[in-house]
């Protein structure tokens, strides 16, 4: 079987190729195709002749599906229900075989037979047409009239014993109901009397406020203590000055009603002030006057005293933060415990309010249901006294006439069925193909990049391309894969070493090879051609040159490469041929030598 499609491609690609392979399958193998439906046509034709000839006859219903009572409408099906139910239903065994017995009993001269009884309805009418078809005419005759009479008795037995079925079924379900009706008028008033339904509503509105006024303040809380615990003290004091600054009290629980001048964070905020104003006048000071000038001296005294007083304000205030941010956590809480037990209590007081408001909709539906149903019992008993089905026989069964074989439509669906068995065969032909049959099949089922497509020559080896080759095609196919080559990112830059192989002899390797070094010889690189196929190398030949001493010599007896090396008739390109045949090649690869002589050419040479 062919590789699964690649399911990274996207599913349009995925299908041209499917598409394209099975165009160019139907190209090759038409006449299976043609062979199956010839063969469809002769065997459907065959059985038309050979049929022996069959008798029809149609006869006509008129009817409706529609009850109408006095003022109360009991019972109608829906139209498309009604025609599929009534086709249904003249087409049925019960009716053929009440309609067979009728025959017997009336008829016992015909010869009974297979007779096919089909129905369908006229469009936009009320009509229904009967065919029967059978070998017997004066029978199929007989029997299309049987099948009309049993329909209609069948249609009144039915409306009879659904009637009675509704009454049976109504009755019980009334029964139900009332037991249902009076539970639920006990469950009300046992909860009315359990609950005062106002004070539960203002209960659980009441609930439910302040719940919500909780939440909001455990936000507040949250707020602050994350602010205190995130900040440093000197933003968490510049924070509390701006709200004083704006305003001197602030919401509940905060620290911005706190008076910064008063106590270690007034003190702490106040040195801060003060040590500014010193430096400051010892900088102004400092510009006329000496360093050992006595008023210098008294100003770096009164700014090292600031500073030591800011570091105990400073310590004091971390205190101070610290235990309010604790406290702030213990109330926060406190609220989240309140919270949590109004929030039950809400949820309580809501479902007692949920719970009377199922009993009263339960109640209220059952009382519904039950006048409902009341008034359709009462209503069915007056129909079981009418006659609810207007139907009447517009035709009886006509005379047999014989029925001809629909020779073109035969030969329409024997064609259709050599058509799908011709393609059924195809698919299987191409489920068992295992072959790639175009390069967009190649592209679906492999992820590896595609360097270049190479041209199959129409007769015979391809030869070598020349520097004014007029195969353009071809020429053009090796310069794309030389750009290909030279033109892809790579890690490690440009490489230099090029292995040509394949998976079975004979695809093109020695072509593709010699070509694309002839290729790169033309962009004038100097190239290097191995001849590393040392069962059946023939690169010497494709180019002319002598084959005394090659690659294997190198391998083999350590022969210097360069002294095995043949020129070629292309500039720039030097041929390194096979050398002596060996049987088993692969071992000799694994010399330590190789290492060695691909870097000296990869030294010598732009490509290898």
């Amino acid at each position: 079987m062919s590789t699964a499609p690649d399911s990274t491609k996207p599913a349009s690609f995925n299908l041209l190729h499917r598409w394209q392979r099975y165009k160019q399958l139907l190209q090759r193998r038409w006449w299976i195709l043609f062979l199956t439906t010839s063969l469809a046509v002769a065997l459907q034709g065959w059985n038309t002749v050979s049929t022996p000839p069959k008798f029809g006859c149609n006869a006509k219903l008129m009817l409706t599906g529609r009850i109408t009572l006095p003022n109360t409408p009991v019972f109608s099906e829906e139209t498309n229900f009604f025609i599929g139910t009534q086709i249904e239903l003249m087409q049925s065994p019960i009716v053929r075989t009440a309609a067979a017995s009728r025959v017997q009993t009336l008829h016992p001269e015909l010869n009974p037979c297979a007779v096919s009884v089909s129905a369908v309805q006229q469009p936009r009418t009320a009509i229904f047409v009967l065919q029967a078809i059978g070998d017997e005419p004066k029978y199929t005759q007989a029997l299309l009239d049987a099948v009309t009479q049993e329909y209609i008795n069948a249609r009144k037995e039915m409306r009879s014993a659904k009637s009675d079925t509704t009454l049976s079924a109504i009755t019980n379900e009334l029964k139900v109901l009332e037991k249902e009706i009076k539970s639920g008028d006990e469950a009300l008033v046992k909860f009315q009397k359990e609950n005062n339904l106002n004070f539960l509503k203002d209960q659980t509105n009441n609930a439910g406020s302040y719940v919500s006024t909780l939440d909001n303040e455990i936000a507040k809380l949250t707020t602050e203590y994350e602010l205190l615990r995130r900040l440093g003290i000197d933003q968490n004091l510049d924070r509390i000055n701006a709200k004083n600054d704006i305003g001197n009290a602030g919401p509940a629980g905060t620290l911005s009603g706190a008076v910064t001048g008063v106590g270690p964070q007034g003190a702490y905020l106040k040195a801060k002030e003060e040590i500014q104003l010193l430096k400051a006048q010892l900088a102004e000071r400092s510009q006329d006057l000496k360093p050992k000038h006595p008023i210098i001296i008294r100003l770096q005294e009164m700014i090292s005293l600031q500073e030591k007083l800011i570091e105990i304000s400073r310590e004091q205030s971390k205190s101070q933060l610290a235990d309010r941010c604790e406290a702030i956590r213990i109330q926060i809480e406190n609220l989240k415990t309140q919270r949590d037990a109004w929030a039950a209590k809400a949820v309580e007081l809501s479902g007692r309010a949920a719970e009377y408001e199922t009993l009263k909709s339960r109640l209220d539906r059952s009382k519904a249901l039950f006048d409902h149903l009341l008034t359709s019992m009462q209503a069915v008993d007056v129909n079981k006294s009418i006659d609810q089905d207007a139907i009447s026989i517009l035709e009886t069964a006509s005379n047999p006439l014989p029925i001809k074989p629909g020779l073109a439509q035969a030969i329409a669906s024997a064609v259709i069925a050599g058509i799908i068995l011709g393609l059924a065969i195809l698919f299987l032909v191409d489920q068992l193909d295992s072959r790639l049959l175009s390069m967009a099949e190649f592209e679906a089922h492999f992820t590896e990049h595609v360097l270049g497509r190479i041209p199959r020559e129409a007769a015979g080896e391809p030869s070598l391309l020349q520097p004014d080759d007029d195969r353009h095609i071809f020429a053009e196919a090796f310069s794309n894969l030389r750009s290909s080559l030279l033109y892809l990112p790579y890690d490690n830059g440009l490489p230099k070493t090029i292995i040509v192989t394949s998976a079975v002899p004979n695809e093109g390797k020695s072509t593709v090879s010699s070509n694309l070094a002839t290729v790169l010889a033309f962009s004038g690189a100097r190239t290097l051609l191995i001849d590393a196929d040392l069962r059946r190398g023939a690169q010497h030949e494709a180019f002319g040159t002598r084959n005394e001493r090659g690659f294997a010599e190198v391998l083999i007896q350590g022969l210097p490469w360069r002294e095995a090396l043949q020129p070629t008739r292309i500039a720039n390109l030097t041929l390194l041929p096979c050398g002596q045949r060996l049987l088993q090649p692969s071992k000799d690869f694994l010399r330590p030598t190789v290492d060695a002589f691909l870097k000296e050419v990869r030294d010598a040479y732009d490509f290898v």
